[in-house]
């Protein structure tokens, strides 16, 4: 069965899942920071930055920026999954 999704309803199961990830563990993940995420996931800071100015990528704003890497992936593998 082929579920065709819009790019909002992806959005929100993406929070969704990421938010069950979070308070499903016993402690609460860390925040991490944009040279840690960028090394982690591949990404250049300047595309990271990008994404943040659009509100695309999940983070918290402020200075420094902070990011949970949980939401991330998730929001990484819907991109991904949109790009094939």
């Amino acid at each position: 069965m082929e579920v065709d999704l819009s790019e909002k309803s992806l959005q929100r199961l993406a929070e969704l899942i990421g938010e069950k990830i979070i308070t499903s563990r016993n402690a609460p993940e860390p925040w991490i920071d944009i040279n840690a995420l960028a090394e982690g996931i591949g990404l250049s800071k300047k595309t990271i930055y990008k994404y943040t100015s659009t509100t695309d990528i999940p983070h918290k704003s402020g200075r420094p920026l902070k990011f949970k890497r949980s939401e991330v992936d998730v929001w990484l593998a819907i991109k991904r999954r949109g790009h094939r």
